[in-house]
């Protein structure tokens, strides 16, 4: 009986002595990410999420201007949320622009202040980020609303001939964009990148639709220049890391290892009985080492530029993928977002950026040389670029061609293939990025 005593003791003991020296290198990888100014819980990123002291709040604004905006699902069910032309010169069919009219015209009062609202700098939404997984976002779709909606008052007052009133909402779409760029979660990231999208395809459309001045496309190219930085994607990785490691701390506050809310009757005591067998083993603190390790090697992926940074973040997510078997890092395979497709996103966010400002370098290049375009996007620079941008899928310079009339700059893409800015090569659709300006 002292033998059976004197075994399970050392047993408790060993797992005891376990349980800390796991938790202790845990904490080593929270303290380095410390170090490096990340937060490491959720205080710290709700703390991080701030403006300057003083600075006018234009959230405010932005969120008084979306409580009255008017959505096109809300204004008619068959409004223009995915209608996209092929072809950039091409007209929308006339019941979709009467559409777009009378959904403008209904958001008037909103896009006055979403104008006003962008003469700020700072931004700060209300939410609360020591909630967790359960943190409130209900104005990211609002800004998503907003930004289409500026973007097609953009492509009516082009149409119109208002060209720096154009500019202006492009402004003012931008601007709301950038609102939701110092947040410190992946889905205001994802907005900001579906935001930047949107204004890629209509500035597509307005450089096709009327010639700008030189001092208009230098404005545009202002608007878009310096908007590629990673950290705000970088703050976000750092606040889905606590927001885990919350997880981490109280997974019953989540309703368990069954992450369905579920906190009554068996399957609430299945799930204590799992997380405690796992604690027991060490395998819980094992996978908590290993949730912020894997999030910490993304962190650095995303301190690279592209397309360093695509493939470090491949490497990362093998390794990840590789660590989904059995039954080690159940909660991380559970609760780790495809954070390198994440950064396929970033990469096609940038790759938006540069075709835009390349496009604009060679039309103020064409105004320059009696109305000829470029041999070779070479010719842009120094006058127009300061170096050739490159494709952040592959580093090298972005593609150009002439067409029979204008031209087409591209991206090969988050496929990787380069289908020579064609989307659609032998009837199957790619994912190559372009800029065509077919005047």
């Amino acid at each position: 009986m002292l033998l059976v005593l004197g075994g399970l003791t050392a047993v408790v003991v060993t797992l005891l002595i376990q349980h800390q020296v796991l938790k202790g290198r845990a904490d080593q990888l929270l303290e380095k990410l410390k170090e490096q100014g990340h937060p490491t819980n959720l205080a710290e990123v709700n703390e991080s999420y701030s403006i300057p002291p003083g600075a006018t709040n234009a959230a405010d604004a932005y969120l008084a201007a979306f409580n009255s905006l008017i959505q096109e699902n809300q204004a008619d069910t068959n409004g223009p949320v995915h209608f996209k032309l092929e072809s950039p010169i091409d007209d929308y069919p006339e019941n979709l622009l009467r559409f777009v009219r009378t959904w403008v015209g209904t958001n008037e009062t909103v896009i006055a202040q979403l104008h006003d609202a962008a003469r700020h700098s700072h931004s700060r939404y209300p939410q609360d980020y020591t909630q967790g997984y359960n943190t409130l976002l209900p104005h990211l779709g609002n800004a998503k609303h907003a930004v289409r909606v500026l973007a097609w008052q953009a492509y009516l007052q082009i149409d119109a001939g208002d060209i720096d009133a154009a500019l202006d909402s492009i402004h003012t779409a931008l601007s709301v964009n950038e609102s939701v760029a110092g947040e410190p979660d992946v889905i205001g990231q994802l907005v900001r990148i579906a935001g930047t999208h949107i204004v890629f395809n209509r500035l597509e459309e307005i450089l096709n639709r009327r010639p700008l001045t030189d001092p208009q496309l230098n404005r545009l190219f202002g608007l878009l220049e310096g908007r590629e930085s990673m950290a705000p994607m970088r703050s976000a990785f750092a606040g889905e890391m606590c927001m885990g490691l919350h997880f981490f701390e109280d997974p019953d506050a989540f309703g368990g290892l069954n992450f369905n809310g579920v906190t009554t009757g068996g399957e609430r005591l299945k799930s204590l009985a799992a997380i405690s067998g796992l604690k027991a083993t060490g395998l819980w603190e094992r996978d908590r080492s290993f949730y912020i390790q894997f999030h910490m090697d993304y962190l650095d992926a995303l301190k690279r530029p592209f397309p360093d940074a695509l493939e470090a973040g491949t490497k990362v997510n093998a390794r990840l993928d590789d660590r989904k078997k059995g039954i080690r890092n159940v909660v991380t395979r559970a609760i780790a977002p495809a954070l390198s497709k994440i950064i396929e996103r970033e990469a096609a966010r940038v790759a938006c950026l540069r075709l835009s400002l390349t496009a604009i370098a060679v039309e103020r290049r064409r105004l320059a040389h009696d109305g000829r375009i470029p041999d070779a996007l070479a010719e842009l620079v120094p006058e127009f670029l300061p170096s050739p941008l490159e494709d952040p899928f592959d580093g090298s310079p972005l593609r150009y061609r002439k067409l029979d009339k204008g031209y087409v700059i591209w991206s090969i893409g988050r496929d990787l293939e380069d289908n020579q800015g064609d989307l659609k090569p032998e009837g199957k659709r790619s994912k190559d990025q372009r800029f065509r300006m077919m005047r």
